[in-house]
């Protein structure tokens, strides 16, 4: 794809987080697809015990779609470094 050297798979996951919440979809839903621990402090980890499942997979149906649509010919705006 191009991006040898420019772009790690860590990376990708950025790309992901930082496009879904452009989108507005649920921070804390986008950090438990990620396998990360929900943002707050002590007390809302220990209380937020959900795992946002239908959220989640709603995500992953958003993401597929935004990604078939860049395939598919969607406005992308080119970044110069």
């Amino acid at each position: 794809m191009g991006y040898q050297g420019i772009h790690c798979g860590h990376s990708w996951r950025t790309t992901f987080s930082t496009i879904l919440n452009e989108m507005d979809v649920n921070s804390d839903a986008i950090e438990r697809q990620l396998a990360h621990n929900i943002a707050g402090g002590a007390v809302r980890r220990a209380y937020l015990r959900s795992n946002f499942l239908e959220q989640r997979r709603a995500i992953v149906q958003q993401w597929a779609n935004y990604l078939d649509a860049l395939r598919d010919g969607a406005v992308v705006i080119p970044i110069k470094w």
